[in-house]
């Protein structure tokens, strides 16, 4: 309880609006020090995140990782192409728990299902990673038997759109 309290005081006091929430997501915050989790919110800072405490609240695992490795993800995103890595990170942080490979593969399973620029579309809609190919087809076809001749294109023209089910799409 000594640990727990402090820390969430400590993650309070350096503007985490939801402390608990921080540590239920990413208990290992427990096993830092205060003087880690300053350490940690500079790094971001540092890195040009204006706002390390909103970074933080998105995605408490960042406090996790090393600068070395925070540093080597944001290389491996320049690495694949991404235009604007940390706009990237700012929106999805959680793309920083993807290992490179994976991404390098959803952007391959983006190619071949005929997206034409499949990293514009993830800086669009970054939420998309989390969609498994099965679902992303299946999205694609229920476009298709709905009467839209060129479900891909409308998908890179309103991203979002691969984010509704099929029975809102029918609403719409």
């Amino acid at each position: 309880p000594g640990v727990v309290n402090d820390r969430l005081a400590g993650l309070q006091a350096r503007g985490v609006t939801e402390p608990r929430k921080c540590i239920e997501q990413a208990p290992a915050i427990l096993g830092l020090t205060l003087d880690s989790i300053d350490s940690k919110i500079k790094v971001l800072s540092e890195r040009g995140f204006d706002d390390p405490r909103e970074l933080i609240e998105k995605a408490p695992f960042l406090l996790n990782l090393s600068a070395a490795t925070f540093d080597a993800k944001i290389q491996s995103l320049v690495a694949l192409a991404f235009t604007d890595p940390k706009k990237l990170i700012r929106k999805y942080p959680r793309i920083l728990a993807i290992a490179s490979e994976s991404l390098a593969k959803k952007i391959q399973d983006l190619t071949d299902r005929g997206f034409r620029d499949p990293i514009k579309l993830i800086e669009q809609t970054p939420s998309i990673l989390g969609l498994s190919p099965e679902t992303i087809d299946t999205k694609i076809q229920g476009l298709k038997d709905r009467g839209f001749k060129n479900p891909n294109k409308l998908i890179e023209k309103q991203a979002s759109i691969i984010n509704l089910s099929l029975p809102t799409i029918d609403e719409k």
